[in-house]
Parts: C-alpha cells; structure tokens; sequence
C-alpha cells in the first residue's frame, strides 16, 4: 500500500505492506507523490531498503 507517514513532517511517501504488524516495514520511496510518478516508467518502485533511492 502506498500512503504518507504523517510520523515525520512533511509527511514522506512510503510503502508498505498490508499484512504488516505495525509501521516499521515502510520503505521510503519519496518526499512526495509527485516524484516518483515523474521517475515511475524508468525506475519503477523500490521494493526493500538494500535498493538505492534514486528520487
């Protein structure tokens, strides 16, 4: 699932998965939603942590 983490200011756009227990498997994928979907057809999403951030 795709969501904020209002935890931070300004809230950064995170992944995470549904079926996790609690927040701390969200991934970071941006500061907002605008630049990943800028970036999405050449980098897709990051999917774990070891991948670098390129945003």
């Amino acid at each position: 699932m795709l969501t904020y983490d209002f935890r931070q200011e300004p809230p950064p756009l995170v992944l995470i998965d549904v079926s996790a227990q609690d927040r701390s498997s969200a991934i970071h994928q941006a500061a907002s939603l605008s630049v990943p979907l800028e970036q999405f057809p050449e980098s897709g999403w990051k999917w774990d942590d070891s991948e670098p951030l390129s945003l």
